[in-house]
């Protein structure tokens, strides 16, 4: 007979146990116990303790990353947050934690109303999850559906009133840019039609002097054979046309 150390599966206290005995109860707890299950338990405990506080190697279980994910969210590290639930959903892919644990990375924990990447792991949770488990999860997420139609909602609201606003700017525009047309026509009108005006008027004082010209040797020949001449405007003599006609057609010849 030969006592070892166990560890009991219930309520995790030390003890030690006749290895020689197939079974035996807990003096902690009461509970009954198989003793191979037990000092394996203790084993399993020790090899575990050893390789995360001696050699450093992290062995953590799926609820033990689960549990971190939570505490990263809760200080706003969606990054080690994500990937805490991610090496509990490899770790242990049939345990709804880690899956429903990346719905809340995705979704920033429900307050990410446009959120769409959450879906996948929200359906593979719900796939792994047991009847109680898969009602805390579709309560979770139809809250959430309520949250983002009623954002939606309000967002079309708010659209609603924006075309509104956006066709009174666009009527309002639009008669500026009439304005606008009109005006620049008018001042276009008004510095050009003076220079057709002014162009119109040197054509026809330019068939005037022709003319004027031409009554001024007409006048000559009367003058010589003592023909009367029909009388002229007083105008073109005060404004000395005359001299002008005769000028212009010295600076022709």
């Amino acid at each position: 007979m030969a006592f070892v150390a166990a560890k009991c599966t219930e309520c995790g206290a030390a003890l030690e146990v006749d290895d020689v005995k197939e079974a035996g109860i807990c003096r902690h707890c009461g509970t009954a116990f198989v003793t191979q299950r037990v000092i394996t338990h203790h084993n399993t405990f020790v090899t575990e303790h050893v390789t995360k506080n001696v050699f450093g190697v992290e062995n953590k279980s799926a609820d033990e990353f689960c549990r971190d994910g939570d505490t990263f969210i809760q200080l706003g590290d969606w990054v080690k947050a994500a990937a805490a639930f991610e090496k509990a959903a490899t770790l242990e892919p049939r345990n709804y934690k880690g899956w429903f644990g990346l719905v809340k990375v995705h979704t920033q924990n429900f307050s990410d109303l446009y959120a769409k990447k959450h879906e996948e792991c929200a359906a593979k949770a719900l796939a792994v999850a047991s009847e109680e488990e898969k009602r805390l999860i579709t309560s979770a997420l139809e809250s959430y559906r309520r949250a983002q139609l009623k954002n939606a909602q309000s967002k079309v609201g708010g659209y609603a009133a924006k075309v509104a606003e956006a066709n009174v700017a666009y009527r309002a525009y639009r008669g500026a840019q009439i304005w606008m047309y009109t005006i620049g026509i008018i001042l276009c009108l008004t510095l050009v039609a003076p220079l057709f005006l002014w162009a119109g008027a040197s054509l026809k004082k330019d068939k005037f002097l022709d003319l004027c010209f031409e009554i001024i040797k007409a006048e000559h020949e009367f003058k010589k054979f003592g023909i009367p001449t029909p009388p002229a405007e007083k105008r073109w003599n005060d404004e000395k046309m005359r001299p002008q006609a005769l000028l212009r057609h010295e600076d022709k010849d």
